[in-house]
Parts: C-alpha cells; structure tokens; sequence
C-alpha cells in the first residue's frame, strides 16, 4: 500500500487501508491527525507532524514513550481504550518537551489501531475557575444584602422566640457567604510569590486532615528544597487533594515529599519538588479520567466539580502541574512545583 512520504509505516504496523486513500487529503487538513500502533506512532498528517517539529516519521514509525514527558498518561488512556469508553480525551498534553499544550482526542478504530487528533492551545482545564467563582460572587453581594436586612427585619417585628432565632440563623449564614464572597474578590489581587517550605505547608494540611478523621502518614524528604510561591494558596491546592480523598472514602493519607532533579515540568525538563497524596479511598472511575481537572466534573452526589479544577489551577500558577494514578484502594496525586532559584 503507497503511503505518503509523511511517515510510512514499517509493515509490522499497518494504518487502516482508508488512510493510505485518503492521505493527500488528510495531510491538507489543519486538524492534527495520526494512528497509533499501540504507544507508536505509525502515521501522522502534515499538521502532527508540524507539533512534533518534525518532517517525517522513520520507517518504523515513532515511539512516543521515548519521545512524550507525559508518556504514562498517554499509556494509561490506551489501556482503557481496550474496553469502553471507546474515546478518551486528554487535556495539556505536550507532544514535545517545550513544546505548546495541546488537547488530544484518542479514538479506538474498528479497523484495529487508535486514532489520535489533537488541538493547539489551552486545555478547557485551563480555564480560570477563579475568575468564574470570581464573577458569581460579584453577582451574589446585592442579594445576600437584601436577605440580611430582610432577615434582620423580621428578627425585630416577631414576638416569638424560635422565630427570631431562625431569623438570626439566616442572618448568620448571609454573613457566611458574605466574608467567603469577600475572600474571592480580593483574590484579585494576590500577594506576591515568596520561598516556600512545602514540607511546612504539608504540616498544616495534615492538622486539617486529622480534624476530619483522616489518619494521617508522613514521609518528608527533610532536605527538600523550598519552591517559589504563594504559601496560602498551595496550602487550598492540597487541601483540596485532601478532601477529594476524603470524599472518596478514604481512612488513611499518606503525605510523600522528595526532590526530583529533570522533572518534566509545563516549561520543559528543570528541578522540581514532587508531593505525592497517597489514598486508600475508592478511587478515581474510570468514566471521570479523562476529564477529572475540568470545572463542574463530579464523581459525587452534590458535589461542585470546583475542588480539582481549582487545584489544577493553582498548580499552574506556580509553574507547575498534577498527575495521578488510581485504582480501588491505592490511588496517588502527584504534584510538581519548580524549585526556587537559589
């Protein structure tokens, strides 16, 4: 079968028939298109090839575990493609080291072989939840204002006692989500990025933890170094990993800290902490792993979908990113922070 001089496949991994028909109009096409062969790349259009900075793929085709930081991510969505869902879609995936972020669509094929397609640009996990949660208290000030004062009327004209204290009830929880609206609007307005014990930050969260029941492990790499950042924030990052365990049902964390020197970071391969939050909970479903950092994507009944994307979010800020590894009883959040220079 002729293929075209964009990539042709050694024998032992052969495209659908389709793609050798269609390869002139495919390699016309601005979307990024390519088969895989398992974690090898066998064919890939014009504009792929455009990402991966390259002019062809060898004969044999390319395997991405060498050439993917994220190569584990990649590898996990295709071992799930080998039951249903029969997509996966993965965010901020980064074809190259340094290379843009970009969003990967992963496609099992009845012909054999995973098609892969993806976008330059954000991730949809990207987008600021701050600034939406932002927006939305800006919208809730006028009228936890009129609930108060409306509460605060009836507290005077009402003779019974219940009454009244139902009232100052209302009054109470106005005055609640007031100062939590408060906090989101001055977090416009951040404090600058300082060196930062993650260790220390750790401690805290393990104090919080304790509070809700949780046993809580330590394994610390006391010569940690510090990282840049902003402490109160990192601390809601983490806090939030907590009570996404805790949610999913788990009775013991384990906090890991240790110092990797080429950690792949969104920037490219640098020094970096790692924090590994390790869980006996239920784990992550597999319907949700595609998209658990996206804002409003709950596994939990009347849960908000806020906590991860936030700590993506946060993550981010800093330079840096969030993986994770789950399976019923064992599941782990690792989180990269750039080291602070020295």
């Amino acid at each position: 079968m002729a293929m075209p001089d964009t990539g042709t496949p050694a024998k032992a991994c052969v495209p659908p028939s389709a793609v050798g028909t269609a390869a002139p109009l495919l390699n016309q096409m601005t979307t990024a298109l390519g088969w895989l062969d398992g974690m090898r790349l066998a064919w890939a259009n014009m504009a792929l090839l455009a990402m991966l900075g390259r002019s062809r793929l060898p004969a044999s085709g390319l395997a991405l575990d060498v050439l993917l930081d994220d190569a584990p991510r990649l590898a996990d969505a295709l071992a799930r493609l080998s039951g249903e869902p029969s997509t996966a879609r993965l965010p901020d995936l980064r074809l190259r080291a340094g290379g843009p972020a970009t969003v990967v669509q992963l496609t099992r094929l009845d012909e054999g072989g995973v098609l892969l397609e993806a976008w330059p640009g954000e991730a949809p996990s990207a987008v600021p939840v701050s600034a939406s949660l932002r927006s939305l208290a800006h919208e809730l000030k006028n009228p936890l204002g009129g609930l108060r004062g409306a509460a605060q009327l009836i507290s005077r004209r009402v003779l019974d006692a219940d009454l009244r204290t139902y009232a100052q009830v209302i009054v109470d929880e106005v005055d609640r989500l007031a100062a939590l609206t408060g906090r989101l609007l001055a977090a416009e307005s951040r404090k600058p990025m300082a060196a930062v014990n993650v260790n220390g930050v750790l401690e805290r969260l393990r104090l919080l933890l304790a509070a809700d029941g949780v046993q809580v492990e330590r394994d610390y790499d006391p010569s940690l170094p510090e990282c840049l950042g902003d402490s109160d924030r990192l601390l809601q990052m983490f806090l939030n990993l907590g009570r996404n365990a805790v949610e999913a049902g788990a009775s013991r964390v384990r906090l890991r800290t240790r110092h990797e020197h080429a950690a792949a970071l969104p920037a490219g391969r640098a020094p970096a902490l790692r924090v590994d939050l390790i869980d006996d909970g239920r784990g992550v479903p597999e319907s949700l792993r595609s998209v658990l950092f996206l804002p409003l994507v709950s596994g939990r009944e009347g849960g908000t979908g806020l906590g991860l994307a936030m700590a993506h979010e946060i993550a981010s800020e800093h330079g840096g990113r969030i993986a994770f590894e789950s399976r019923p009883g064992h599941t782990v959040f690792s989180t990269w922070l750039p080291v602070a220079p020295a």
